[in-house]
């Protein structure tokens, strides 16, 4: 179970899904989330999400790269689904997010 974390920890900005992350071990992608929810105690999903979010947080706080830019990154395939995460997760939309320690 922990290779499988690793893996998706290394690959998580790319275009993964609990079935290619479950081809990758010979597993059935049933079988793959159970154990990969009952080690990480979340679902593959939200955990992929969740690394992404912070990726992007970095990259906002660290960079210049535009919000799409940073999207596109951090494995987010769509800025709208981007932008409503970021905000759902974080209490504020992404360019705020970046600005918010500009005094």
């Amino acid at each position: 179970a922990l290779k499988m974390v690793l893996y998706v920890r290394e690959h998580y900005t790319e275009s993964i899904s609990a079935q290619s992350v479950a081809e990758e071990f010979h597993l059935t992608p049933n079988y793959f989330s159970e154990v990969f929810k009952k080690h990480t105690g979340i679902g593959f999903s939200a955990y992929v999400k969740n690394l992404r979010l912070k990726f992007a947080a970095k990259l906002l706080l660290t960079s210049d790269l535009t919000v799409r830019e940073i999207a596109e990154k951090s494995g987010f395939n769509s800025i709208t689904y981007f932008f409503n995460s970021f905000k759902s997760a974080y209490g504020m939309p992404p360019e705020q997010f970046r600005n918010r320690l500009v005094l």
